[in-house]
């Protein structure tokens, strides 16, 4: 076990203009002190991904150089496979059958922001709501404000839940992309003739009394400067991950793809790709399915405007993934050889920063996105 030292909160003034007061670290300390509970110490807030834990007892507050104040804590980071199977913090969620008026028994779960219930069918059906859906079925979301961290809100009192796939490593116990989603309800708030769709699970939900926003610290942000899209060059560009991306994030590379629509409509497609250690397993067959991150938009020469953008996990199996990887071309890839699963969809004239905000925090933790979207930064 390799025995660190770190500092896990301190009162700085966060990027989101946030102060910590020192009760509020007070209160951090007597939780890792006193709870009969390990606190997992995870990668970029993925509960599925713990490489250790903050050890019981060790948290104190100390004073900084600039007069501020942090807690302090010991973490013990797993250096092999049977440490992490000793100690790895289960996060499997409690769950239990509830009988709820207007909807009858249901399963509910814990889960970030509030509970979230699985009903046997979906919410509108139960409602006798026939929801506004897009070609490409997703929901439409006509109003700002009943847009929220966790889903959509509808009827007021129901929540319908994003589809997991908007969740850190797409699993249920993590959240939702809580930046990307804050971002877009801001560009419908400024602009709300744009129409802007998402993905949903009408038979996932939550109630809109219960949910609490919650706060998770990172260093996600888009590009300062974003490129001249007046100066595009069709063709691909490929960029090799950085050693940090590789072992952190497990990417290899990112490909980007400019082309012709037609005179006036230049397209980008966008796709990360990683190794083979994460993935997702078939429930019934145990298939492996590879999931890469793939983002779209559309850009106007003629007005100077990004008028669609759409984002989405293109999902491989096994033998084609190992096909995409060796290609080497998003240009040359079949469509065939994955399924796309589109997450949500904006269309409506987009300022390129925003547009450009939006993919930065789609592939969050992906620094050649950034890099490559920010002409200060091109390689």
């Amino acid at each position: 076990m390799l025995k660190l030292k770190g500092r896990l909160i301190t009162t700085h003034l966060t990027r989101d203009n946030i102060r910590f007061s020192k009760e509020a670290l007070e209160s951090c300390v007597k939780q890792i002190n006193d709870s009969d509970k390990i606190m997992p110490f995870n990668v970029n807030h993925d509960s599925a991904r713990q490489i250790g834990f903050v050890v019981p007892g060790s948290a104190k507050i100390i004073q900084l150089e600039d007069g501020e104040f942090a807690v302090e804590a010991e973490v013990n980071v797993y250096e092999n496979t049977e440490e992490k199977l000793n100690h790895f913090v289960d996060i499997r969620q409690k769950s239990e059958i509830v009988e709820l008026e207007k909807i009858g028994k249901c399963t509910k779960i814990d889960d970030t922001n509030c509970p979230t219930y699985w009903l046997d069918k979906s919410l509108f059906e139960i409602l006798k709501i026939t929801p506004q859906l897009n070609k490409d079925k997703l929901l439409v979301l006509n109003d700002a404000k009943n847009l929220c961290q966790k889903g959509i809100i509808v009827n007021k009192d129901y929540i319908v839940k994003f589809h997991n796939f908007l969740r850190r490593s797409y699993t249920e116990p993590n959240s939702f992309n809580k930046r990307l989603i804050d971002k877009i309800k801001e560009l419908k708030i400024k602009n709300p003739t744009l129409k802007i769709a998402f993905l949903v699970t009408p038979n996932a939900i939550s109630f809109n009394n219960e949910f609490k926003e919650s706060f998770e610290f990172d260093y996600a942000w888009g590009p300062k400067f974003p490129k001249n899209l007046n100066q595009l060059k069709e063709g691909v560009t490929q960029h090799i991950s950085s050693d940090k991306d590789k072992s952190m994030e497990n990417l290899d590379k990112t490909e980007f793809w400019w082309h012709k629509d037609d005179d006036t409509l230049m397209s980008l497609e966008i796709e990360e790709i990683r190794d083979k250690q994460r993935y997702l397993t078939h429930p019934e067959n145990k298939d492996k399915y590879f999931p890469l991150k793939y983002g779209h938009l559309q850009y106007n020469k003629d007005s100077g405007k990004i008028i669609h953008l759409d984002c989405a996990l293109r999902i491989y199996p096994e033998q084609t993934f190992d096909t995409r990887v060796t290609t080497n071309d998003i240009s040359k890839v079949s469509k065939k050889h994955s399924d796309r699963v589109k997450l949500f969809r904006i269309d409506g004239d987009l300022d390129k920063k925003d547009a450009f905000d939006i993919f930065s925090f789609f592939f969050y933790n992906n620094s050649d996105v950034r890099e490559y979207l920010n002409v200060e930064a091109e390689r």
